[in-house]
């Protein structure tokens, strides 16, 4: 109508967050004969910045027509919040502070909140793991002389997937992360906790006090989390944000403060850990050789 006021909402303008993990390789050589060879050369990310301009034209012919418009969030399945908020995720690769990452390039609307972040990186590493990263490390990259290269976005040795503010900030682990794993100490339940706010039962929390630990122990490192980061999160959503224990250097310090003990007295007569290769639960006893499956393993190293 003549004179009526027409107006419409403008979504939120598109805003760039990137996500940064190791990037590993082996490298085959050839022979005199030009043979590949059936061995080969473990590169790490420092290594492979002379092959970025290889690796970032493999990244992106791997990219499949269904991907044009959102990339790899074509394939989330879900509709919630970070489906929304995540226009499109892309996997590339940059080179930062003298070595090559694997990378993530998101074309956020609206901000994301501490747990949607956790919702994104944990498909996101799942993609690089098992999904699109499998089929594009099983793919051999041509970089001459007749030589392969095969890259992996993720592998299980000391792997994790950070924003861009946290893996490069040379104080990190000096500070509280915006949200961690924990358990309780009076149950052993694995819980979330989100910094300046408190605590909420996790989704997997097993009746296993040992399994939580572990998962726990898992989902921080993959986001580069120290335990000083979890103790201090902890004591601040138990004890009070301004408590001297929610502060990650007072454990280090405190541990700097402690004598050191020597091998024989630093062993413990039982521990737990995982088996890099498949990130399964083990038990490991004092002075006996090998080590034996744990009880509480489920088959999922997530």
């Amino acid at each position: 109508m003549l004179g009526e006021d027409r107006f419409s909402v403008l979504p939120p303008p598109l805003q760039t967050l990137k996500l940064y993990a190791p990037m590993t390789a082996n490298l085959f050589t050839s022979d005199e004969y030009g043979d590949v060879s059936g061995e080969s050369e473990p590169l790490n990310g420092k290594e492979l910045r002379s092959y970025q301009d290889q690796i970032l034209a493999a990244l992106i012919r791997e990219r499949k027509p269904e991907e044009a418009e959102r990339g790899v969030m074509h394939w989330y399945g879900k509709d919630d919040a970070v489906n929304q908020k995540v226009r499109s995720a892309l996997f590339t690769a940059e080179e930062r502070e003298g070595q090559l990452w694997a990378v993530v390039e998101c074309q956020v609307q609206d901000t994301l909140t501490p747990m949607e972040l956790e919702t994104l990186t944990d498909y996101l590493g799942g993609q690089m793991s098992d999904g699109w990263g499998e089929s594009f490390e099983q793919h051999d990259i041509d970089v001459g002389d007749g030589c392969e290269l095969y890259v992996h976005l993720w592998n299980s040795d000391d792997w994790s997937i950070m924003t861009e503010q946290d893996r490069f900030d040379p104080h990190f682990d000096e500070r509280l992360p915006e949200l961690c794993y924990s358990v309780l100490p009076e149950d052993g339940s694995l819980i979330c906790i989100t910094k300046d706010a408190g605590w909420q039962a996790a989704e997997n929390n097993s009746e296993k006090p040992g399994l939580n630990r572990h998962m726990a122990d898992y989902r921080n490192r993959y986001r580069g989390i120290t335990p000083a980061q979890e103790q201090a999160m902890l004591s601040g959503c138990l004890h009070g944000w301004d408590c001297p224990a929610a502060d990650p250097r007072h454990y280090v310090q405190e541990q700097a403060q402690t004598p050191r003990q020597t091998a024989a007295e630093g062993l413990p007569e039982l521990c737990f850990s995982v088996l890099h290769s498949t990130g399964a639960l083990i038990c490991i006893k004092r002075g006996e050789s090998g080590y034996y499956p744990s009880d509480w393993d489920t088959g999922d190293p997530a």
